[in-house]
């Protein structure tokens, strides 16, 4: 007897492998909606986007979030235009900062 296809895609986990970023995403929207944040999203052309902006403090707060530790263009754009006090790039990766930008792990973003 002959396997579907679709069971193989997720048997094999590569369905996972494309929805990653998604699942990144939802988990950073539930844990900022707990907090009590509205979430805004931010899509200015074809070429640019971030997941979240957030209002903290009468701050406006942008969010890129990555699956791993990949460049920031979104984000180094919109910092550069509107100047925020604070940006945070949420990524699978070691936390960081450099300027107004900070990196920190899915996981910490409990802590905003």
């Amino acid at each position: 007897m002959a396997q579907d296809s679709r069971f193989d895609v997720i048997a094999s986990g590569s369905l996972l492998g494309l929805a990653y970023g998604s699942i990144y995403e939802n988990f950073v929207a539930c844990a900022l909606k707990q907090k009590g944040y509205d979430l805004h999203y931010y899509k200015p052309d074809d070429n640019s986007e971030l997941e979240f902006i957030i209002e903290k403090n009468v701050e406006i707060e942008p969010f890129e979030v990555k699956e791993g530790n990949t460049a920031t263009v979104s984000l180094d754009r919109f910092i550069e235009k509107f100047k925020p006090t604070e940006a945070y790039k949420i990524a699978g990766s070691n936390v960081g900062q450099s300027s107004e930008m900070l990196t920190i792990s899915h996981y910490m973003v409990m802590f905003i």
